[in-house]
């Protein structure tokens, strides 16, 4: 209904090794970020026909909670692309003229009960007939694996520029807990591309990891960097969190946290690691982001 197919590897996406006497392919940069926040909900958390609301949520053992969900109020990824684009459009126009080669969405938890899929709505801001997927159910990693998926893209030369959405979507419709009900809703936009002001020099996923002890290790290996770690590392860091090269991530955003931090302090201008865990599996994911000299 509002979710397009969803690509979960498990491993570091491979590229393919260039042919022989050339370089090997560039690989990913960013060439903006912007993130917003959503204080207030105004669409209904149902939009479609209220017997296929009832089927679905029941489907997801929530049967009980039908006539309250009517009642609710969310932010459609619909909607909150929408403003991310209107405030912040980039290096690049989004409109007819303006071309991209995939659109990307990243979340863990589903859109709102609706007839719009928000990836294909957002392929037709783009000219270029943009490949549009998502990436669901990893937790904060949804991020990061969406990452690891365009960067194999654009290794192998089938992504140019490209739209990375990410979102937290707390509408009480798919999360019980009223803790989280009172987050406010955040999306960010990553910007990709073959060209940027900062460029992709690791991306990588640590499974079991030892997170204190990973995170020691990375800092040591890049003393000039600064790491934004996201909520569920800030909380396992331990001792380390007291170094000042890291930034724990505002408490407000789930799985979006680690990104708001770095479109707080977009453009970079010195190494910077964007890192978080999932909680449930274990798995620490990162991303260092080197900016690129002018000329």
């Amino acid at each position: 209904m509002n979710a397009l197919p969803t690509l979960v590897p498990r491993q570091t996406t491979p590229s393919q090794p260039p042919a022989a006497g050339q370089p090997p392919a560039a690989g990913l940069r960013l060439a903006g970020v912007t993130g917003q926040v959503f204080w207030t909900r105004r669409e209904p958390l149902n939009s479609v026909d209220t017997r296929l609301a009832a089927e679905t949520l029941a489907a997801f053992g929530r049967a009980e909670g039908f006539e309250s969900a009517l009642a609710h109020r969310g932010n459609s990824f619909a909607a909150m692309s929408e403003s991310l684009l209107a405030a912040a459009p980039g290096p690049w126009p989004p409109g007819p003229t303006a071309e991209a080669d995939a659109i990307i969405l990243a979340y863990q938890v589903p859109d709102l009960f609706t007839y719009d899929v928000a990836g294909c709505y957002l392929t037709q801001r783009f000219a270029g007939s943009p490949v549009p997927f998502s990436v669901a159910e990893q937790g904060p990693g949804a991020t990061f694996t969406a990452l690891r998926i365009a960067d194999a893209m654009c290794r192998v030369g089938e992504l140019t520029r490209g739209a990375l959405f990410a979102f937290d979507q707390n509408a009480a419709v798919w999360e019980a807990r009223e803790e989280v009900q009172r987050l406010p809703d955040s999306a960010v936009l990553l910007w990709l591309g073959a060209a940027g002001p900062a460029r992709i020099a690791e991306l990588a996923e640590v499974q079991d990891a030892d997170v204190e002890g990973a995170v020691a290790a990375l800092l040591a290996r890049c003393p000039r960097a600064a790491l934004l770690a996201g909520q569920a590392l800030a909380g396992r860091l331990g001792r380390l969190a007291a170094d000042p090269r890291i930034t724990a991530a505002p408490p407000a955003h789930l799985f979006t946290s680690a990104w708001m931090s770095l479109a707080a302090r977009w453009p970079i201008t010195a190494p910077t690691v964007v890192a978080d865990c999932d909680q449930a599996t274990g798995r620490m994911y990162y991303c260092l982001l080197v900016p690129e000299e002018p000329g």
